[in-house]
């Protein structure tokens, strides 16, 4: 499995390399097609980059996806408003998972309303241990112990005002459905499985309150987050389960070694109160955090986690611009707890990654993480955090 890792990041690192025509003639078609982009991003117009890339990650195994990063400005005579940026991608794996997932992001009235939204789609097989680390340790990952089909529907649109400097309020509305089905025999004597069955909706509704200084969000060089989530679900919005979380999330970027060269820290956490259903509990190791883990292995009530990550620009050969190509390494560690005096087991990760600008500040990315006797490799648009 290491070794079918390992080729398909070289494979992944190839087909990016490839982008990057060294030939002469290639070069100037590279260069005119560049300089008609930056024409239409200076004018305020829309781009569409078509990507496709053959995956392997643990949820998912082998995959094929493909899709598009859509950037525009919301209104194009602004120059002060940053480009708005909304990624699609589609794929489908040799384990039979289907996957459709979309990220807004996007920029108004001079950039002081921010309205973002996720939309996710995964009819998949997928493997649920239980909640608790141990649980995650001692349960083996087979066909008969943890295997089973997950029906995932996500629908979280937010808005955010800025109402002083730096300072955000706004609103967020969680739409989720969980859905098991094709279950083991261990997996139907879960208490938690018993307790809240095999189909949940959760219908919610959150506040979020950021300090934001980052130069550019969806990829910071510099600045700081401090964003505050209070989501509370229940029967207002017709949730199966009542229940609330908390979530700290603290971001901190800085410049080293000129420009784009960046450390880029996170630290994050995550309490949960009242009767969490077992799809919506706290989670650590993911595309988007500790890369390396099996997604939803690691689950209970409470989490937290930090991250270290330095982000390397490669300058043009013989030139001292900035090419397209990047690379990261990062080092973290995590834990799941039932309450916030249990967390005593932590997780090691570490990874690598490569990048590739497919738009000014737009990363297309390959990342190989390493936990504790799992790995994993992520295609993905932007940056992890």
């Amino acid at each position: 499995m290491i070794r079918f890792c390992v080729t398909s990041f070289l494979i992944g690192f190839c087909l990016l390399a490839s982008a990057t025509n060294f030939s002469s003639s290639g070069k100037d078609k590279k260069a005119k097609r560049d300089s008609i982009k930056n024409h239409k991003i200076a004018a305020g117009k829309t781009i569409v980059s078509p990507v496709g890339a053959p995956v392997y990650t643990p949820e998912f195994g082998f995959m094929v996806a493909g899709g598009a990063i859509i950037s525009f400005r919301t209104k194009k005579s602004d120059t002060s408003l940053q480009r708005s940026f909304l990624p699609a991608t589609v794929g489908m794996s040799t384990t039979g998972a289907l996957i459709f997932q979309s990220s807004l992001t996007s920029f108004w009235k001079k950039n002081k309303i921010q309205i973002n939204g996720t939309f996710i789609l995964r009819l998949m097989p997928d493997h649920y241990w239980g909640v608790g680390y141990k649980k995650a340790q001692t349960t083996h990952r087979s066909d008969t112990t943890s295997a089973y089909t997950k029906k995932r529907l996500l629908i979280n649109p937010e808005v955010n005002w800025q109402f002083r400097k730096n300072l955000f309020l706004g609103i967020g509305l969680d739409i989720n459905n969980t859905t098991m089905s094709e279950l083991t025999q261990q997996q139907i004597s879960d208490p938690n499985i018993i307790h809240f069955g095999t189909q949940n909706n959760n219908n919610g509704l959150g506040v979020i309150l950021k300090f934001d200084t980052r130069d550019v969000p969806v990829n910071a060089y510099k600045g700081t987050l401090l964003q505050l989530n209070a989501y509370y679900y229940g029967d207002y919005l017709k949730s199966d389960n009542e229940y609330s979380y908390l979530q700290l999330d603290f971001r901190k970027y800085i410049p080293l070694f000129g420009k784009a060269k960046t450390l880029a820290l996170q630290l994050k956490s995550r309490v949960s109160l009242g009767s969490v259903p077992y799809a919506e509990m706290s989670m650590v190791g993911s595309p988007f955090d500790l890369r390396g883990y099996y997604w939803g292995q690691y689950r209970d009530r409470n989490m937290v986690f930090g991250i270290i990550e330095w982000r390397h620009k490669f300058n043009k050969i013989k030139s001292k611009e900035l090419s397209k190509i990047g690379a990261v390494l990062w080092v973290g560690t995590g834990s799941v707890s039932p309450t916030l005096k249990e967390f005593t087991y932590w997780m090691p990760n570490a990874g690598v990654g490569v990048r590739y600008e497919l738009q000014p500040r737009l990363n297309l990315r390959l990342d190989y993480g390493v936990g504790y006797n799992s790995t994993g490799f992520y295609f993905n648009f932007s940056e992890a955090f």
